[in-house]
C-alpha cells in the first residue's frame, strides 16, 4: 500500500481543520494536552540478540501485530498493556477514540527481501530488559527496506519503552541513496508522539527539521503531519520524556493578568514574580520579543505585528504558564 493512501486510512491525517503549530527548541509545551519534553543527542546503536524470535513472518508487508507490554503504557486517556506494532515503524493503540501512536520510523517499510525473493532478512524484534519499576521494552526493525525505495535501501531503527513511559526512538545502519524515494515523496520519515489522532492529527509531537538538530513542533487539529528534512544518521537517539503534573495550560500558582486580549497596540502582562522570563511567539514558533519583568506591570508593543495567535510564554521559579493571544488591529 503506498504510504498515502496508508495516512489516510490509518491515522486520518487528512481532515480539514485549522492548523495551529508551536515549535520549541528542548523543552516542553504546556497545552491541554499530555506534554512531553523532547531532547536529542547520539551514541552506540547495539543491536538486540539474532537469536530472538520475529514477530513477523518473512515477506512481511503492511502487517499488524498485537504486542503485551509488560507494564501499562499512558499516552493522555489511554492506559494500557495491549498495543499493536504496525510495520510502517509504529505502536499503535486503537481501542478508544483516543488512538495514540508512537511513531518511532513512520513510513513505508517492508521486509528487504522482497526485492529479490530472499525473504526473512528482515525481522523486527522484541526484548523486555531490567527489572521493575525500571523494565524497557526494545523494538527493533532489522535491515528493513522500502516500499518506494531502492533495491540497495535499508534501515534499523528500535524503540525503546519505559516502564516510567519515557519514549526513546535509536536509529541504527543504514543506506540511502541520494535524492532518494524512501519516503514517498518526502524528504524523511515522521517521528515522534500523537496523544489523540481519533479525528486527524488532534494533538501529536513531531519532529521537524534537519535530524541531527531536530526540534518538536506540537500540532493541534493539524491537515497533514510533519515529516524530517533528511534520513536520520545512525547513532541519532530521539527521547521523549513525559512530563509528570503538567496536563493544563499552567504549571505556575501565581495569578497573571493578560490584557487586552485580543490586542492592538500593546499587550500588558499584571504579575507578581519580578524576574520572571517574558517570550511572546508566533504560531510558527517563532521569537517575536523576550524580556525580564522588572515590576508588577509589562508592556510589549505589537503596533507593527501582523494579526493572528501569538503565544505569550512565562517562566520563572515558580514554573511555567502559557497562554494564547490573538493580535487583532
Amino acid at each position: 500500500m503506498e504510504m498515502g493512501q496508508k495516512i489516510v486510512s490509518l491515522l486520518k491525517f487528512f481532515t480539514m481543520k485549522k492548523l495551529s503549530i508551536l515549535a520549541f527548541f528542548l523543552f516542553s509545551m504546556i497545552s491541554n494536552a499530555q506534554v512531553w519534553r523532547f531532547t536529542h543527542s547520539s551514541g552506540t546503536y547495539n543491536p538486540l540478540p539474532n537469536t530472538l524470535p520475529s514477530l513477523v513472518a518473512p515477506g512481511w508487508d503492511d502487517e499488524f501485530v498485537p504486542i503485551t507490554l509488560p507494564f501499562n503504557l499512558t499516552i493522555r486517556n489511554i492506559t494500557s498493556n495491549q498495543w499493536v506494532l504496525d510495520t510502517y515503524g509504529a505502536i499503535l493503540d486503537d481501542s478508544t477514540s483516543e488512538t495514540a501512536i508512537l511513531a518511532g520510523f513512520y513510513c513505508d517499510l517492508q521486509d528487504f527481501g522482497n526485492f529479490n525473493g530472499n525473504t526473512g532478512i528482515s525481522p523486527i524484534r522484541m526484548q523486555t530488559s531490567g527489572t521493575s519499576p525500571n523494565q524497557i521494552v526494545k523494538i527493533e526493525f532489522v535491515n528493513s527496506g522500502f516500499y518506494s525505495g531502492d533495491s540497495t535501501e535499508f534501515t534499523n531503527f528500535q524503540i525503546w519503552i519505559y516502564e516510567n513511559n519515557t519514549v526513546e526512538y535509536r536509529m541504527g545502519p543504514n543506506s540511502y541513496l541520494s535524492g532518494t524515494n524512501a519516503f514517498d515523496g518526502s524528504t524523511g520519515p515522521i517521528i515522534g508522539i500523537g496523544n489523540d489522532i481519533s479525528n486527524g492529527l488532534d494533538e501529536a509531537y513531531l519532529l521537524d527539521s534537519l535530524s541531527s538538530s531536530p526540534v518538536v513542533v506540537f500540532l493541534q487539529n493539524a491537515t497533514a503531519p510533519l515529516e524530517l528534512d533528511d534520513a536520520p544518521p545512525s547513532g541519532k537517539i530521539y527521547r521523549f520524556e513525559k512530563q509528570i503534573g503538567a496536563s493544563s495550560s499552567s504549571t505556575m500558582n501565581q495569578k497573571v493578568n493578560i490584557f487586552p486580549n485580543p490586542a492592538k497596540d500593546f499587550i500588558y502582562i499584571n504579575h507578581s514574580n519580578h524576574g520572571d522570563q517574558l517570550t511572546l511567539q508566533n504560531s510558527a514558533g517563532q521569537m517575536i520579543w523576550r524580556d525580564n519583568s522588572l515590576g508588577n506591570m509589562t508592556e510589549i508593543p505589537v503596533q507593527t505585528l501582523p494579526n493572528g495567535l501569538y503565544f505569550l510564554r512565562i517562566s520563572g521559579k515558580s514554573g511555567i504558564k502559557l497562554e494564547k493571544v490573538m493580535i487583532q488591529h
